[in-house]
Parts: C-alpha cells; structure tokens; sequence
C-alpha cells in the first residue's frame, strides 16, 4: 500500500516538474531571475503554414535559451558550485584564487595560460 502511494507521488510530482517551465513561461514566475548574459537572445521565431518544418529547427535554438525557470536553474547551480564545492561554475571565464579572489579565465585572450607561461 504504501509503495503504491509513493509510486502515485512521484509519478506527480514528474509531472509537475515537466510542467513548471511551461506554467513558468505563461505566467513568470521566476521574473525576478533576469538575464545577466551579455547578448542578445532569439526572438520567438514566426509560424507560417507551409514551412512548419523550419519553424521546428528555429524554435529548438529559442527555446533552449528561452525556456522557464532558466536563468533561476543557472543561479542555483552557479551559487551551489561556489558557495558549496569552492570552485567556479564557468571555470573558462573565470578562475577562484586564494582568499575568493575572482581572476579573469582564458576565454578573454588566453590570460591564465600568459599567466601560467604556456
């Protein structure tokens, strides 16, 4: 009785969390979590009847920097890797030094490996 009560549980709350982006999106929920990358993202694309096809290759890029509770998700993950593990959750952009000094990564011209002398 009781496995089957919990299986019923966890099939619903499976359910809900694959619904959470979608209610997310609708509503905006998780507003208060903005964007702090520094570009622009796509737009919605536009559906036209005879090219449905191609509306299905222009929104998959969308919705993967679009969908809900996005920008909350990666506050969370990056606040769990450095607050929690000590170590920074964009490794290449940047680098924790001792003390939690934030050194810039190699991504902006290669200035840990100049550093390193590499």
């Amino acid at each position: 009785m009781i496995t089957r009560i919990r299986l019923k549980l966890t099939a619903f709350l499976f359910a809900v969390l694959l619904f959470l982006p979608g209610v997310d999106q609708l509503l905006g929920l998780s507003a208060r979590f903005s964007s702090t990358e520094n570009r622009q993202l796509r737009p919605m694309p536009s559906l036209h009847f005879p090219h449905v096809r191609s509306f299905a290759h222009q929104f998959d890029p969308y919705y993967k920097e679009n969908f809900g509770w996005r920008n909350a998700l990666f506050y969370l993950y990056s606040r769990w890797k450095f607050c929690v593990l000590g170590v920074s959750p964009l490794p290449e952009k940047v680098v924790i030094g001792k003390k939690g000094w934030l050194f810039l990564g190699n991504t902006g011209n290669n200035v840990l490996d100049q550093h390193r002398g590499l």
